[in-house]
This record gives structure tokens, C-alpha cells and sequence, in this order.
């Protein structure tokens, strides 16, 4: 073989090759718990932490008493509307009175048309109940206006009542929901793969009794150094290199010490951290977080990459491939034809502790004919494909 295709086919069988592959923060599938309290009105309020989006969900549910006549409708649509031989879209039909309610204390009857509620025209089922809870009021007396067919001498007439209903308490769930957006720091979660966000002095309050704004762990990527150390979400932080912490940027100058030091190329938004000629100060060894969260008090320190989201991927075609990034490796050897060499896939996965937690699988056939998976509740090794062990 000539010695100027060497280069060439050293090219061909071995490539490296870093990518932007963007890891998202986990989600998790329920919202993480800060706060339930009961408020001075009687009000449940709860104060949840939308995992992997920094966000806080504020629900407030109530029960209030609103008025009830006891009466279930049905739209008058064009087809209805035809059997009943009225008009479309004028009043609603009444299908059912609740026996011993005030409807039918009142001599509401099924089959009458309700035309008018509280002096209301009404034309929807939906809008009859909005008016019973928002415009009655229990215990006091209000005008319904129906039409009924009624036969007389003359014959089969539609005629038009008015009755008189006096509506019962009945106590109503209501809830509201207030979304807060929440500020958060690209430049720790690129560092670190902690995604951090900033409660302001109200809500601070509200949530954790504190004087002043609150930095809380709204994820975390799996696999990153603040998933390893043991940084989970719904952690606040309350420390970064022994001092206090109350906003983000007490965290960001920290991690922006240690990327100075480091020699890293800084981002526009760390840049933006230093000010007009700006310092941080001195990093000394590696960076130290304090927390207290659902999972108790912590304290770790822990490493910084460049970027969280780099990958790497080696390959060499046909006997080697390998592929990692901060969640997950895979590697095989020797992988073609029915499997003929190794393989190795492991990923970290959410973990419910401050430990990591990981998927694992291995198998070497027909070498050894071995296979092994491993989760964080069960491992599993088989031999010659039909011989297994589970714990």
C-alpha cells in the first residue's frame, strides 16, 4: 500500500467529533411541593415548583357558598327546537327538577322553557348556571320567567309564567391559579447543569418566611456535576463558598470565579456579570454550595465543566464505537454480525435521593456469552443466554 493513502485511510476508520447536543433540565412528572398553608380566609394555598421550567404555580382553592335551585337544562338547539316547536336558541329546556329543591318548590316542572332568570334572557345551559351562582343569592327571592304548553278548551297554547324561586346554599370549590415566571441563570446551568431560580421578596415570604429574595433549584440535568454531588430541584440555596445567598447573582459570581480561573472562554451573559472592568472574587478550590431542601440540609462541593451540553463521539467503523455526554455512555466493540463483540449503555436517570441513580446494560457475545442490566431497584446477569440471576 503506497504511504500517501495512509493518511487517507486513518481518516476514513477513526473520527472524533464534538456537538452541541442541548440537554434539557428533567422533568419530572409531578410538581415538586414548597409550601401549603392555610390562609386567614380559609383558603388552601399551594406553592409548587414546575420542575425543569423555572416557574412557581400559585393555587389558591376556597369553598364558597353560592346559590342552587336544583334544576338540570339542556341547550334548545335546531334540532330540539323543532320537537318543542319554539325557536332555536331562545331559552333553555328544563330535563329535570331535583325532587325537595326550590325549583320544584317554586312549581318548576320538566319540559318548561326557561326564558328569563333574575330579569336575564338566557339561551345556553351554561349560562343558566353561571347566573344561578353569580347573580342569586340564598335565601332571597328571584323572578324565573318560563313558558310551558298547557291545553284548554281552546287546545295546545305556549304559555308564559313568571315563578318566584328562593335559591339554597350550596358550597362551591373554586380555585385560582397565578403563575410566577421566575429568573433564572444560564450561566450556572451551562457550568454546572443546576438550573437556578429567583423567588422575589413576596414571594420569598410567602413560601419560606424569608426577609428577602430566595434562590431555589428548579432542576437539574441528570449525569451533570450538581446532579452528581447531590443538587437536587426544590433545593434552595442558602450558601455558595460559606456566605450567604439570596439572589442569583451571589451563585453566578461564584461560578464565574471559578471559569476565570479556569482559563475558560467566558459568555456574553458571565461577561455581563463583570461589570465595566469588574472583578469576582478569587476562586479558591472547587465550588461550594449549601442547601436545605425536601430532602434535608446539604453541603457539597463540586466541580464545573466548560458545557453541560457538549457530547463527544469516537468512532472507529466497523471495530469500535463510543458516544458520552454527561447523562449517558455508550460503547461497542466488535458490534456486527448476530452481536459478535460487546456493548455498554449507561445513562443516569432522576433520582428520588442525593444519590445518582443509573441504568446499565453490558453484553459480550458470543465472547463469554455473558449479558448484565442493572437499575437502581434490580440487577440482572445472564449466562449462555438461558442461565439468570436477578436480585
Amino acid at each position: 500500500m503506497s504511504r500517501a493513502l495512509l493518511p487517507c485511510l486513518a481518516l476514513v476508520l477513526l473520527s472524533t467529533a464534538c456537538s452541541s447536543h442541548r440537554w434539557t433540565i428533567n422533568h419530572d412528572p409531578e410538581p415538586k411541593l414548597l409550601r401549603e398553608v392555610t390562609a386567614s380566609d380559609g383558603a388552601l394555598v399551594r406553592y409548587e415548583l414546575r420542575v425543569g421550567t423555572p416557574r412557581l404555580v400559585q393555587t389558591e382553592q376556597r369553598n364558597i357558598d353560592r346559590a342552587w335551585i336544583g334544576i338540570e337544562t339542556k341547550d334548545i338547539n335546531a334540532d330540539l327546537a323543532t320537537v318543542l316547536g319554539v325557536s332555536a336558541w331562545r331559552g333553555v329546556y328544563v330535563d329535570r327538577v331535583l325532587p325537595g329543591t326550590p325549583a320544584e318548590r317554586a312549581g318548576l316542572l320538566q319540559g318548561d322553557i326557561l326564558r328569563f332568570l333574575a330579569g336575564t334572557e338566557v339561551t345556553a345551559r351554561e349560562q343558566v348556571r353561571e347566573l344561578i351562582q353569580s347573580q342569586l343569592r340564598p335565601g332571597e327571592a328571584a323572578t324565573v320567567s318560563i313558558q310551558r304548553w298547557m291545553t284548554d278548551e281552546a287546545g295546545l297554547h305556549l304559555l308564559s309564567h313568571e315563578l318566584q324561586v328562593v335559591p339554597e346554599a350550596r358550597p362551591v370549590e373554586e380555585t385560582r391559579t397565578v403563575v410566577h415566571e421566575l429568573p433564572f441563570s444560564r450561566a450556572v446551568q451551562s457550568r454546572t447543569g443546576m438550573q437556578l431560580g429567583e423567588l422575589g421578596p413576596e414571594l420569598a415570604r410567602a413560601v419560606y418566611d424569608s426577609d428577602g429574595p430566595a434562590v431555589v433549584v428548579t432542576g437539574v440535568v441528570s449525569g451533570s456535576p450538581a446532579y452528581r454531588a447531590g443538587f437536587r430541584s426544590a433545593d434552595r440555596v442558602v450558601a455558595a463558598d460559606g456566605a450567604p445567598v439570596q439572589r442569583l447573582t451571589d451563585v453566578e459570581r461564584a461560578v464565574v470565579a471559578r471559569v476565570v480561573d479556569e482559563g475558560w472562554e467566558l459568555t456574553a451573559g458571565e461577561l455581563k456579570l463583570l461589570g465595566n472592568g469588574g472583578s469576582v472574587p478569587a476562586a479558591e478550590g472547587r465550588l461550594e454550595l449549601g442547601v436545605d431542601g425536601p430532602l434535608g440540609g446539604y453541603t457539597r462541593r463540586l466541580d464545573l465543566i466548560e458545557d453541560v451540553d457538549d457530547d463527544v463521539a469516537f468512532y472507529f467503523p466497523i471495530l469500535f464505537d463510543y458516544e458520552a455526554d454527561v447523562a449517558r455512555t455508550e460503547w461497542a466493540f466488535l458490534d456486527f454480525i448476530l452481536q459478535f463483540g460487546a456493548t455498554y449503555e449507561s445513562s443516569y436517570i432522576p433520582a428520588r435521593t442525593r444519590a445518582p441513580a443509573a441504568n446499565t446494560e453490558f453484553s459480550m457475545l458470543p465472547f463469554g456469552m455473558f449479558e448484565y442490566r442493572s437499575t437502581p431497584d434490580s440487577s440482572e446477569w445472564t449466562f449462555f443466554w438461558f442461565i439468570t440471576f436477578k436480585v
